[in-house]
């Protein structure tokens, strides 16, 4: 790809990352995952795991480590230390979900 091409999916990623920090999503502390039976009301895992009710443990689990590749803090660390806590605090949403679909 192109630098170019690369520049503006670093632009649009960083943008997309801050309008979610800014929503809400995966507000508390950063630095410390809340447990999986204390997520807050209205916390969808389906949603921020982007698969449908009822998949299957391997569906689960392959999205689990999809959104986790991409959401990486360390995949995001050169744009900058506000977008590396923005994806940090987007990895423990993820995982917070992954938990409580993995123990139902």
């Amino acid at each position: 790809m192109s630098r170019l091409v690369l520049l503006l999916l670093a632009a649009v990623a960083i943008w997309w990352l801050l309008r979610r920090a800014q929503s809400g999503v995966g507000r508390g502390h950063p630095g410390r995952a809340q447990s999986a039976d204390r997520a807050p009301a209205g916390f969808d895992p389906y949603r921020v795991l982007g698969i449908e009710r009822g998949a299957s443990p391997g569906e689960i689990r392959r999205a689990y480590r999809q959104q986790l590749l991409h959401y990486h803090p360390d995949r995001v660390a050169e744009l900058g230390e506000e977008l590396r806590q923005v994806a940090h605090r987007r990895t423990l949403e993820i995982q917070r979900a992954y938990d409580l679909l993995k123990a139902s």
